[in-house]
């Protein structure tokens, strides 16, 4: 799978071409008045010329949103639009992730450049809607493979500026989002509960002054997780609580997240129906989600006491089950 970056401002070592393809993403208010010059000129190649981006500045001004393009499927300006809905996020983060989404990689195309333009107060949502497109986990037999990277160059609008700790967050919160994706799509013939531990022992193995606790199986019985060990007893893959406790220097006070870690549900001895039992590998989302937070907070410093906890089982319909 490519690997992603966040970087601040543009980078003209990615420029368009056969295996390089360019998009510039961001609210209308923002496009619209970006200049055909410096870096961008560069970035195009002198593929694109002044005159097609001025009409495409005039496009996204007349339109508003949706996406334009600027040199066949090599080269595109996706624009949203300024205002939101009552019911969405001020960003419009999730319009970000519809047109991105939607656009195709061209055959042959090894990297791809993302332009953002973004306020300051936009950047974290936006680029981590950007990293939902990039999933890590891929069965499809159709599937090219040769895109090797990823790049979200961004540039924040009004004159503010991204710090290195803004983009180690930003980084560190890329990856984190698509390893989340990644667990969540991986079905249960690749994430049963041992293995599904064995990924959070991995991915938190070298975070520092940490604490782990494994309990699996039969010992769950004996030491009071009665709960846990019911639901997934009757599966060929033991159930496990496991938690993950990060203990720094001065800490004061102490947190928990608790996350849900059933890797498939289907419903027990309240069987779920045709229609409700496909899709719950995603029952151990939960867990997935705060494992990849915890691993955040963690690299980011975090100054307080903080640990994990993962119920993880898989609830199955067995002999044994009751």
């Amino acid at each position: 799978m490519a690997a992603l970056a966040v970087k601040h401002g543009i980078d003209t070592k990615y420029q368009l071409s056969r295996d390089t393809q360019v998009l510039f993403v961001g609210k209308k208010k923002h496009l619209k008045n970006v200049q055909f010059e410096g870096d961008i000129v560069t970035k195009l190649s002198g593929i694109v010329d002044a005159k097609t981006w001025n009409l495409v500045s005039q496009a996204i001004s007349a339109n508003g949103s949706g996406a334009i393009p600027l040199h066949l499927n090599l080269a595109t300006v996706i624009s949203v639009a300024d205002d939101t809905s009552r019911h969405n996020a001020p960003s419009n983060s999730s319009a970000i992730f519809k047109e991105l989404k939607s656009i195709s990689q061209p055959d042959g195309v090894k990297n791809i450049s993302i332009i953002l333009y973004a306020s300051l107060s936009d950047v974290f949502p936006s680029v981590a809607a950007m990293a939902r497109c990039f999933p890590l986990y891929n069965r499809s037999t159709k599937s090219s493979g040769k895109l090797e990277n990823v790049q979200i160059e961004v540039v924040v609008a009004e004159g503010e500026q991204l710090t290195d700790r803004d983009l180690l967050f930003l980084q560190t919160l890329a990856e984190s989002i698509r390893n989340t994706a990644r667990l969540i799509d991986m079905p249960y013939n690749e994430l049963n509960t041992e293995q599904f531990t064995a990924e959070a022992i991995k991915l938190t193995a070298d975070l520092p002054n940490m604490e782990n606790i494994i309990i699996k199986g039969k010992d769950l019985l004996t030491q009071g997780f009665g709960g846990i060990y019911h639901v997934g007893k009757a599966s060929t893959a033991p159930p496990v609580f496991a938690c993950f406790s990060y203990k720094p220097p001065g800490a004061t006070q102490t947190y928990a997240m608790v996350g849900k870690g059933i890797v498939y549900d289907t419903g027990g001895m309240q069987i779920k129906t045709k229609t409700g039992m496909p899709g719950m590998k995603n029952d151990m989302g939960g867990a997935a989600a705060l494992l990849s937070s915890f691993c955040v907070l963690v690299k980011m410093g975090f100054k307080q006491n903080l640990s994990c906890l993962l119920c993880i089982a898989d609830n199955v319909i067995s002999p044994i089950a009751k």
